[in-house]
């Protein structure tokens, strides 16, 4: 029988797929035109493209005598007002704000101060009652003790007797033990007004509201300053067929367009749960993301949130910017690859059909030859060779 061949041109036009190149090889008389693909290594990258918004990381709410610590995502506060940590009533208004909106403070800073001049003179009331209270306590208690001392001493008197008198001096004391109580009680809960009056950042980080102004009173339905974190996070979301290739140390590169800048990051934790779009709304999840998986993944209407740490963000780079994120799902540097479209499937297994072209550079027939091969992963229409063919290999590519 003879052996089917083809006629092949070395030196024609080239296709490119993926940076490789794909030569066309025209017929030549009464041959088949085919197109050739030399084997060679490449370095594969499946990755995923997605969207996503900065936020804070951390956002504090600080109020005068109570804030909260939010993290990137949490929700709002609960009623500020009803929380029993709340500063004792008494502060003036607002008599510091030495701080402005974007502005880097750190640890310990002072961010506000309220007037305690009112507060100061009760706390100084408070006080000398207390020393009232203690001095009068210890007074009856030195009394009762020498009542029950002269009484327990008379000649003759039976015990019970003795005990009656000492009982009832040490039972007039009650009072003067709850009024010490109560005064202290006064004096804990104005010295703490006092040092609610003074508010300082938690961390270090940015200013990102404020609140109140010089002048106000302090009010615990609104914080007087929101402070963010200076470390952000991009927060985006993946569909069900990436987030089951996701794990934690993937790199990720991140570009924040609005700030001309890239940072590299990793995955760390992964997406516990899932959202999806309203019934009947038509619209995706926010931040709608617009994710494509090189070669391999087509999005699906049930999102993934996904949170990526930024420690060291950009310059320039704020909370509510966009982002564009790129996932590094799966790398494979330097190893064979043909064309997607050149590896068949039947039911002997995926194959390729080798062309052995003698005369290099000038018209002559090719011999073509099926050859078993093993496939790795395909990315950007190039499919990986684990087996069966070597590098300088020519495959036919349909």
């Amino acid at each position: 029988m003879r052996r089917q061949v083809s006629r092949c041109l070395a030196a024609a036009g080239a296709l490119v797929v993926a940076g490789a190149a794909v030569v066309a090889v025209p017929a030549v008389g009464q041959g088949v035109s085919v197109r050739a693909f030399k084997v060679h290594a490449v370095d594969l990258r499946s990755t995923a493209q997605l969207t996503g918004v900065l936020r804070a990381a951390v956002t504090w709410r600080l109020y005068f005598g109570a804030s909260t610590a939010v993290p990137g995502g949490g929700s709002a506060d609960a009623d500020m007002c009803a929380a029993a940590a709340h500063a004792a009533p008494g502060l003036g208004p607002v008599s510091e704000l030495p701080v402005v909106p974007g502005q880097l403070v750190t640890k310990g800073q002072v961010l506000a101060r309220a007037d305690t001049a009112a507060v100061h003179q009760a706390l100084d009331s408070a006080q000398q009652d207390l020393a009232q209270a203690q001095a009068l306590l210890e007074q009856h208690r030195s009394a009762a003790a020498d009542t029950a001392a002269a009484t327990g001493s008379a000649a003759g008197s039976p015990t019970g007797a003795a005990a009656d008198p000492a009982a009832t001096a040490q039972s007039l004391l009650g009072p003067d033990l709850d009024r010490v109580a109560r005064e202290q009680q006064r004096v804990t809960a104005l010295q703490r007004t006092v040092d609610d009056a003074t508010i300082t950042a938690p961390a270090d980080g940015v200013v990102d509201q404020l609140g109140t102004a010089l002048g106000a009173s302090p009010d615990c339905r609104a914080p007087a300053l929101v402070l963010r974190s200076r470390d952000l996070e991009v927060h985006t979301q993946v569909d069900g067929g990436v987030r089951d290739r996701l794990r934690p140390g993937l790199p990720v590169d991140v570009v924040v367009p609005d700030s001309a800048a890239q940072v590299a990051t990793r995955v760390v934790a992964l997406p516990l749960s899932a959202t999806t779009a309203a019934p009947g709304s038509g619209s995706a999840p926010e931040p709608p993301p617009v994710p494509t998986l090189t070669g391999q993944w087509t999005p699906g209407p049930v999102a993934y949130p996904l949170d990526l740490a930024l420690p060291a963000p950009p310059v320039g780079a704020l909370p509510g910017m966009p982002a564009t994120v790129t996932i590094t799902l799966e790398a494979r540097p330097g190893v064979l690859a043909v064309p997607e479209s050149a590896v068949h499937s039947d039911g002997a297994g995926a194959h390729v059909t080798l062309l052995h072209c003698p005369f290099a550079g000038r018209a002559g027939r090719c011999g073509r030859a099926r050859a078993a091969v093993e496939t790795g992963i395909t990315v950007d229409q190039l499919t990986q060779i684990t087996a069966g063919v070597q590098a300088g290999d020519t495959v036919a590519v349909p």
